[in-house]
């Protein structure tokens, strides 16, 4: 691969030969440095966000680079990767300082205070989007609060000022989702799509022997479980938890149809494990920041929740239709999974990385921006510190009032109903629970 420059706006200086960093979500912290790659033994099982960091890092290599994983990582699915793409990767196990050479891919999971220390180094920076910003961690903005999915408001996630809040920092921004692409060009900020991650496992197609799969340890589990409550005639195939499992693929073929109601949140892998084996997905279509693209062909989007059950009854009354969606659901996910394109998409994101602002203005805005954040954060632990202060002090109370009250119980059963009127008298003066 030949060598890549880029002058660093500010500086006097070339990027020659650059090494991609992709961080994994890490405990580890040493200032001005980069993690150490880890792998704990019981560390069995990686979230979907996880798993496309790993398969980034690969096409990045395919790609032609040096390339760096780092972080708390899965080695058991990690080798997974690695066998299928037939390389090894570069997981150093110890901190090394930050340099300017430095491609640094980070999750937006990432703690701010982990980004602050990356903001202080002239290393090209890129966040990698697979959530809608704001839905599951910091959006950049010091007002910022989590909340939960199953209720927040669409209008506060993926707003403008998070995305012009990195881009004031020098961060770029990549995503698989035309959806949130499309929210950051609204907000002015361009976001690098490369689209949906390669198809590393396609098992083998078998005899369909359940009518609807859920998967049950989910943050949608108990919207699923309701779903099909109100399919008593169909046969359900619920999938736990699974360690050691790369994609649920090979048990979601056992089904015809996966129903997933996911209200906001990235493109859902699950989603794309049931199309590539000609399980119809049957999926809320009411997440703003996915498009129809997203999805792709042979998914049925449902407009309210309420009505994914009767969606997912008449697909399954209609044979002709569930077979011309199954083909169609496997066909997309296939052309959109090739390995070799997916490598290409992400060649051509790393050689258009743009030149970065110098680390001296991105120190002056990301001071500015984590002090807010940190007096707000500060702010918040005192409140939940007091909080559990008071919880604490009103426990021991109710332990010793409950105390108090034992120990007159035995002294009135102890002694004559007479002697212990005192004492019964004693007892309804006590403060009422």
């Amino acid at each position: 691969m030949a060598s890549r420059k880029s002058n660093q706006v500010g500086q006097n200086c070339s990027v020659e030969n650059p090494t991609v960093v992709v961080l994994v979500p890490t405990q580890d912290f040493l200032a001005h440095s980069l993690p150490p790659a880890t792998f704990p033994q019981d560390r069995v099982s990686a979230s979907g966000g996880e798993r496309s960091l790993y398969e980034l890092a690969l096409a990045a290599q395919l790609a032609g680079y040096n390339v760096e994983l780092r972080g708390e990582a899965s080695k058991v699915l990690l080798s997974f990767v690695e066998s299928a793409g037939g390389v090894a990767l570069s997981c150093p196990e110890t901190f090394r300082e930050i340099t300017d050479k430095d491609i640094i891919i980070f999750p937006e999971v990432i703690s701010p205070h982990q980004l602050f220390n990356y903001f202080h180094s002239g290393a090209r920076l890129v966040m990698y989007q697979l959530s809608v910003p704001g839905s599951i961690t910091w959006d950049g903005t010091p007002e910022w609060t989590l909340q939960r999915l199953t209720t927040v408001p669409y209008e506060s996630l993926g707003r403008p000022e998070s995305f012009q809040a990195f881009d004031r920092l020098g961060v770029e921004m990549w995503t698989h989702s035309e959806g949130i692409a499309l929210a950051g060009e609204r907000a002015g900020v361009h976001v690098t799509r490369f689209g949906i991650g390669p198809l590393l496992d396609v098992p083998s197609p078998v005899e369909r022997s359940f009518d609807v799969a859920i998967v049950t340890e989910n943050r949608w589990g108990q919207w699923a479980e309701d779903i099909v409550a109100k399919l008593p005639e169909a046969s359900i195939l619920r999938i736990p938890k699974r360690e050691r499992v790369y994609s649920l693929a090979s048990e979601l073929r056992h089904a015809k149809v996966l129903v997933f109601p996911s209200r906001v949140e990235g493109l859902p892998r699950i989603v794309g494990e049931a199309a590539s084996v000609g399980t119809v997905p049957v999926v809320l279509g009411t997440n703003p920041f996915l498009t129809e693209g997203d999805w792709g062909k042979g998914v049925v989007l449902v407009d309210h929740l309420d009505d994914m059950a009767n969606a997912t009854r008449d697909l399954l009354a209609d044979d002709h239709r569930w077979r011309a969606l199954s083909t169609a659901a496997a066909a997309s996910r296939a052309e959109r999974g090739d390995l070799a394109a997916f490598v290409g998409r992400v060649g051509t994101a790393l050689e258009d990385i743009q030149p970065q602002v110098t680390s001296e203005i991105r120190k002056v805005f990301a001071q500015e921006l984590m002090g807010e954040y940190g007096r707000r954060d500060e702010t918040q632990r005192i409140l939940f510190e007091r909080t559990v202060i008071q919880a604490a002090t009103i426990d021991e109370l109710k332990s010793e009032r409950e105390t108090r009250e034992r120990h007159i119980e035995a002294m009135v059963h102890s002694r004559s109903w007479r002697s212990t009127a005192w004492m019964r008298r004693l007892r309804r003066a006590l403060p009422l629970k």
